[in-house]
């Protein structure tokens, strides 16, 4: 009868040195596990790859959440790494309020072991201390760094501004998704950000090591935007190809009077052969050759006035040139002008025109 006692004796101090042995260990590494520093580039560059990320994945597992999340992640490197631009110029210009920054600073290091407190020490110890929100951070980077592309009316503030509305509406409300306009918006930020940001930047590591992985990591939604807009001008250029004087409904090109539309020697896609950039696809034609430029995306007035600028820009430079946009998204708004040689049409109005070239054809 002893013996049994004996054996649960042992399998009791078996275990209970098992478990003290464990606890130890635990111990020993929870001493062992350093704290974690992050700084604003790391964690933008982070914020800014994981992003670009996250589409991929939506792409490959068809999950919206993960649309979501990408532009969250990617609208959250953007500010991070605009706020390393104002603390790399002056660190104060961080914070929403500037001179309370420096007042609270002063009190900080008044406190015991506090003397040579920073900017880093005042957001951990001042619940006042408040950093610059989104809407200011991009005026004040604007503004006090000189930043041309940042400023109102110019193609990556519009774009970010777009994409700050997405982000908003997703954390905030509810936002019915454009994937291709989503996915053309933020292909459509990565260049003119990322060469701003190597422009600015002071830190090499960034610029050598991050940049680089951002870039991979946003192959697929590049790939993606390229395709969609390949298709887009793909199918402009059938439409292009059954011009032959037809009479038309002006409101399709935005206009109140009929247009006639001309017979073209020739239509081809613009493969950037020429300076004309902006253009997409060109019809030949000795009187009136055409220039059309297709878009994607949800604009509101700001925005479509700076395409107007951009068409203006075309028209002047091809002065005997009709210059049509064809914006593929039927929420977009349109914008009255008064320039003859300029056309504007949404999706829906292209779709109109389909049908009524292709059933007369």
């Amino acid at each position: 009868m002893r013996w049994p006692k004996a054996q649960q004796l042992i399998k009791i101090y078996t275990r209970a040195k098992s478990i003290t042995k464990l606890f130890h260990h635990n111990l020993k590494m929870k001493h062992q596990t350093p704290n974690l520093e992050i700084g604003l580039l790391d964690n933008s560059c982070h914020s800014l790859k994981r992003g670009y990320e996250m589409w991929s994945l939506w792409k490959n597992k068809n999950d919206g959440w993960l649309l979501k999340e990408s532009v969250i992640w990617i609208h959250h490197g953007i500010e991070l790494a605009l706020k390393q631009l104002l603390v790399q110029t002056n660190e104060f210009l961080v914070f929403e309020n500037v001179d309370r920054a420096v007042e609270r600073l002063g009190i900080l290091r008044r406190k015991k072991g506090m003397k040579d407190a920073g900017v880093l020490n005042l957001f951990e110890n001042d619940e006042r201390a408040i950093s610059v929100g989104f809407k200011n951070l991009i005026e004040r980077t604007a503004i006090t760094l000189s930043i041309p592309e940042l400023n109102e009316n110019q193609f990556l503030r519009i774009k970010i501004d777009e994409l700050t509305k997405y982000r908003n509406k997703m954390v905030h409300f509810s936002v019915k998704i454009d994937v291709n306009e989503l996915s053309n918006l933020l292909s459509d930020i990565l260049d003119p950000f990322l060469e701003l940001l190597e422009r600015e930047i002071k830190d090499l590591n960034f610029k050598n090591k991050c940049m680089p992985e951002i870039r991979k990591a946003a192959i697929p939604v590049i790939k993606f935007s390229k395709e969609r807009y390949q298709e887009a001008e793909i199918r402009v250029e059938k439409i292009l190809n059954q011009f032959n004087g037809q009479k038309i409904s002006g409101s399709l090109f935005g206009k109140i009077d009929e247009i006639i539309l001309p017979k073209f020697a020739g239509v081809c896609i613009n493969r950037k052969q020429t300076n004309d950039t902006s253009v997409d696809l060109i019809g030949q034609n000795e009187n009136e050759p055409w220039r059309v430029v297709v878009k994607f995306g949800r604009f509101g007035t700001v925005s479509m006035r700076y395409l107007i600028s951009q068409l203006r820009y075309i028209q002047k430079h091809h002065t005997s040139s009709k210059v049509w946009l064809i914006v593929m998204n039927e929420n977009s708004h349109k914008v009255p002008t008064k320039d003859k040689e300029i056309f504007m049409s949404s999706i829906k109005d292209l779709e109109k025109l389909e049908d009524i070239l292709f059933l007369k054809s």
